[in-house]
């Protein structure tokens, strides 16, 4: 009968057919950003991200937000924000998401010292435009400070409520201000 479910017993499913956690496989973060429609009933679902070799959580399905899980298999908070004189000032903490909600051109990004001796950390900034939109990011490190995925800087939304999720690793022991 369509729309009813069987419940079955984990226990007793075949080794060949049990899934994976995750809902979604994907190459990249580019793919599981375009993924959709997603809705109320998608919330809390995993997504693996083959590039990252990460798991990520969705903590909001209009717009989409993904979180990243840790370690220790548990989301991370999500930090929000606004630049203060044109510059935006991060910290470089493993599998954080900063909610930046532009009120104004950002010229310098500065991100505060990996304290994870010899690793990279992964960040996820959310940037949404407010008012009229039209606020511009700029003054990022230059590499091999920060690796975006893909290798380049994408671009930001610049519309009137637009939203842009950028995810990037910064490296190893250092703060750097941005010169670009």
């Amino acid at each position: 009968m369509a729309g009813q479910f069987q419940t079955v017993q984990h226990g007793i499913i075949l080794p060949g057919d049990i899934h994976s956690f995750a809902n979604w496989v994907v190459a990249d973060t580019v793919e599981r950003n375009a993924l959709g429609p997603l809705m109320a009933t998608d919330l809390h679902k995993i997504c693996y991200v083959i590039a990252s070799q990460q798991y990520f959580s969705l903590i909001s399905y209009f717009p989409a937000v993904w979180t990243g899980l840790g370690s220790e298999g548990t989301a991370k908070s999500m930090l929000t924000i606004s630049p203060v004189g044109g510059v935006l000032s991060l910290t470089a903490l493993d599998y954080e998401i900063i909610n930046v909600v532009l009120t104004q051109n950002v010229t310098s990004v500065i991100i505060g010292a990996n304290t994870s001796p010899n690793t990279a950390v992964l960040q996820t900034i959310i940037f949404r435009q407010t008012g009229g939109g039209g606020f511009t990011v700029s003054g990022w490190p230059i590499p091999p400070a920060i690796k975006w995925e893909n290798g380049m800087l994408p671009s930001i939304d610049t519309t009137s409520g637009g939203v842009t999720t950028l995810e990037f690793v910064y490296g190893f022991g250092e703060a750097l201000l941005g010169t670009s």
